[in-house]
């Protein structure tokens, strides 16, 4: 077909594998992936993501150019976190046109960076955010979720994840091992605070998740009864990211307010493990599942 003459000759092998081997898409229902990427829980993992993808100042200077607020920014990754579902729990087919879809956005962002022209497709910055989802997903997963698994072969599933999102196989860490070694080596070497990155931090933080998630769906008088969860979100972002990055955007919490946190965090994720599925899974993850599979 003419999708997948548009697509890596490895890409095209793995979808064939798919096909024979898996019973729902590139991954199948049993599948680390899915077990870690259904629930509604991650959305607190989505500002610690958007601080590490924009502690790259490059990628911080192609999205300032196109955003000019960070709730803008937000909106944005929250529409193509919805093509990403259908990546990761779709068909072949229908993974493989979101990924074409996300692939074409991705295309026509073009900024020129001191005086050279940089390209959202561009390896090492696809390679950047690719490792922030990876990176950020460990971590919250760990954290929160009781049945979470990361091990190797959850990464051979992300590094098939990273493929879809536009990365050739040669530019990924071979092994969970390497992965870690490359990514502990672009937080030394590659985050670089400027007034820019600083700022646009410095507005994730203060987002209130009232107006990420609900403001069209709830009346505006419940914003103060999400004044709490703000908090909780906050010091969790800070919390959870990577040393280096909370060093160098100087962000850090009291003792206090970390035990505080770390027995709120236990309370959460026992609470996680006992709440039925139909409060706990992402309700378009549900839908792709119960179109395939029924209640």
């Amino acid at each position: 077909t003419g999708l997948m003459n548009n697509i890596s000759p490895h890409l095209q092998e793995l979808a064939a594998e798919a096909r024979a081997t898996k019973d729902v898409g590139f991954f199948g229902s049993k599948s680390h992936i899915w077990l870690n990427h259904r629930y509604r829980i991650r959305a607190l993992n989505y500002f610690s993501y958007a601080i590490i993808v924009n502690a790259n100042p490059i990628i911080c200077e192609i999205n300032s150019h196109y955003f000019t607020r960070a709730e803008e920014l937000i909106e944005r990754g929250l529409v193509t976190q919805l093509f990403s579902y259908t990546v990761i729990f779709g068909e072949v087919d229908e993974a493989l046109e979101a990924s074409a879809h996300l692939k074409g956005v991705h295309r026509q962002v073009v900024h020129k960076v001191e005086n050279i022209l940089r390209h959202a497709l561009e390896p090492d910055l696809m390679l950047w955010v690719w490792c922030a989802v990876v990176q950020s997903s460990k971590r919250v997963n760990a954290l929160l979720i009781g049945d979470a698994i990361f091990d190797r072969q959850t990464y051979e599933e992300y590094k098939v994840l990273a493929e879809l999102f536009g990365i050739e196989k040669a530019h990924l860490p071979n092994t969970l091992k390497d992965f870690d070694q490359y990514w502990n080596d672009s937080l030394n070497e590659k985050i670089h605070v400027t007034p820019q990155s600083k700022a646009l931090v410095d507005s994730l933080l203060e987002i209130s998740v009232f107006d990420v998630f609900f403001k069209n769906k709830l009346p505006l008088s419940f914003r103060r009864i999400f004044k709490p969860l703000d908090t909780f979100t906050r010091l969790f972002c800070i919390y959870t990211l990577p040393e280096q990055i909370s060093s160098a955007f100087g962000l850090s919490i009291t003792a206090k307010q970390k035990r505080r946190l770390e027995s709120a965090i236990k309370c959460v994720k026992i609470l996680h493990s006992f709440l039925p599925q139909r409060l706990t899974v992402k309700e378009k993850v549900r839908q792709l599942f119960v179109k395939r599979h029924g209640e």
